[in-house]
């Protein structure tokens, strides 16, 4: 006989210790939940398995595929029945309907209503898929806002960068007008200046004119005097 270290039973031959490791990937896991619901649901499953294993194979050969399924809180369980046999202070188990029957006095108690804990299972399914939902609605809003936010501070930019290049044009436009203004004014100032020089040029030919008739008059005058002069003496 050869032995299976993690079922802690022994097999029947070689050839049997093989075809175990082919069919253990067959069977579901038990024990990280070992509440009586995951019990029945993990009972059920291998309820369904008996039929076609027990027209091939022992009963010892399923019981040890179903043991080899045991993980965590199970092993543990499992483990420690294990060395109560070892010690005499417990009853080997020889079949499935014999595991079965243990694992379902140390699991479910006796006041267990299975209609009610599948309610209750119902219940509590719903419960966290509402909570799933709120969560999810929560975050869609929260997408939501960070959307309209970043939205909102495109368009801000946006009307920023807009303000500022009609600022600059207005800007621009008012020095332009500013510039047309000068070069008027310019203009302006230039003309009067040419109007005024021409003003004071015309002002001094018209003394210089005035001056050269009175030194004209003037000579004439004396040139009258020195002829009455003559004529009188």
């Amino acid at each position: 006989m050869s032995f299976n270290s993690y079922s802690g039973l022994h097999l029947g031959s070689h050839s049997e210790d093989k075809m175990h490791h082919t069919h253990e990937s067959t069977f579901p896991f038990f024990g990280e939940d070992i509440s009586a619901l995951s019990y029945i649901s993990w009972e059920r499953e291998i309820d369904d398995l008996v039929y076609s294993f027990h027209l091939r194979h022992s009963k010892y050969f399923f019981l040890t595929l179903c043991i080899s399924s045991f993980v965590g809180h199970a092993r543990e369980w499992w483990d420690y029945r294990q060395s109560r046999v070892e010690k005499g202070r417990k009853s080997p188990i020889q079949n499935w309907s014999e595991l079965r029957a243990c694992m379902r006095r140390t699991i479910i108690p006796p006041s267990f209503d299975l209609d009610l804990e599948i309610e209750k299972k119902k219940i509590e399914i719903a419960r966290r898929k509402e909570e799933k939902l709120t969560i999810l609605l929560r975050e869609m809003k929260e997408l939501e806002e960070k959307e309209r936010l970043r939205i909102q501070r495109r368009e801000q930019k946006e009307r920023e960068k807009f303000e500022q290049e009609l600022s600059e044009e207005e800007e621009q436009l008012r020095k332009e007008e500013e510039e047309k203004k000068r070069e008027e004014f310019e203009e302006k100032e230039r003309v009067r200046q040419e109007k005024e020089f021409k003003t004071k040029e015309e002002e001094i030919e018209r003394k210089e004119r005035k001056e050269i008739m009175l030194r004209e008059v003037e000579i004439q005058g004396r040139n009258s005097i020195y002829q009455l002069f003559f004529i009188c003496h």
